[in-house]
């Protein structure tokens, strides 16, 4: 017998659904936050829908409050009797800290999932996860983990926006798969640049080889990602590529924050257009700074695919 599902967003992600399917108003609630005098927050269910089985979507992209909420909206949901708990999660925070780059660095990839887990999420569903690896913590729990891919929808608005593209670049190796998956879906080859991140944050390039500097000479050149943070790794890639005589530089990636001095740096470069998914919510003043076209799709597709292969029959 398939199960009822309903569908709880909190107010960091009640714009992430837009571009998705259109769900009747049954079957969606929000969870309403507001703030005390002392800055403690405090949540109200906005409409009363619970069930045994329910899906919650939350952005953690600033966990500083919205981990907490989140942690507090799983405990409230496991008190009341919830037995399966499919939360969706468009962006992982903390993802990226999963090694220990300097001597005393936590490894607070694994402890977001463990927290996740103990107060009371049951299963698990991401969208391009910058370490898959970090997963394998729910897998080998048996916690049923689902990652989907934004890249289809994101390269319908390449081949909009930026036409012919004649080679995939991976910035570095862990944009490997992803660079992989761009190039099937253009009909392209692609290559990995290397890389070494110094302790500062800076990054250091090797030199392209020889058969590396002609697939990308007088070429529509598209660097791929996961993740658009303080743009230091696009920017550099931008700058190898630019002087290695490619013709146009475009960047594709899932999720953009334009952490400062990314503006900056993007619009000192030779970046022809930008193209990401909404995952982030950015103020208009930033997106407005940046010079080059800015193409943002949303990112209600990739949660629709989520809620339909496992979420069949929502309430």
């Amino acid at each position: 017998m398939e199960k009822n599902h309903h569908v709880f967003l909190t107010e960091s992600a009640n714009c992430l659904l837009c571009g998705g399917k259109n769900y009747s108003e049954e079957s969606i609630s929000l969870i309403r936050r507001s703030f005390f005098s002392d800055g403690e927050l405090h949540l109200k269910i906005d409409k009363n829908c619970l069930s045994d089985s329910v899906v919650v979507i939350s952005s953690i992209q600033s966990p500083a409050t919205n981990l907490i909420e989140l942690l507090f909206i799983l405990h409230e949901f496991t008190a009341r009797g919830m037995k399966e708990l499919f939360l969706i999660l468009p962006y992982l925070a903390y993802n990226r800290q999963d090694r220990r780059i300097n001597e005393g660095d936590f490894l607070n990839a694994t402890h977001v999932l463990k927290l996740l887990l103990q107060s009371g999420a049951t299963r698990f569903g991401f969208i391009d996860v910058h370490n898959e690896t970090t997963l394998n913590f729910l897998k080998e729990k048996n916690i049923p983990v689902h990652v989907v891919s934004a890249v289809p929808y994101l390269v319908q608005s390449v081949r909009q926006k930026f036409g012919n593209i004649e080679c995939v670049v991976a910035p570095d190796a862990g944009s490997v798969q992803l660079a992989e998956e761009y190039a099937m879906l253009l009909g392209c080859p692609f290559i990995i640049l290397k890389k070494q991140r110094k302790g500062d944050g800076s990054v250091a390039r090797e030199e392209l080889s020889s058969g590396e500097s002609t697939a990308i000479k007088d070429k529509n050149i598209l660097i791929v990602d996961d993740i658009l943070d303080t743009a230091g790794t696009i920017v550099s890639a931008t700058d190898m590529l630019t002087y290695a005589g490619a013709k146009n530089v475009y960047v594709c990636v899932t999720h953009s924050f334009f952490s400062h001095p990314a503006t900056e740096k993007i619009n000192k470069s030779m970046i022809r257009g930008i193209i990401s998914t909404d995952s982030i919510t950015l103020d208009q003043s930033v997106i407005n700074s940046i010079s080059c076209p800015l193409t943002r799709i949303s990112i209600g597709p990739c949660i629709n695919d989520l809620l339909e292969c496992h979420t069949p029959n929502l309430c």
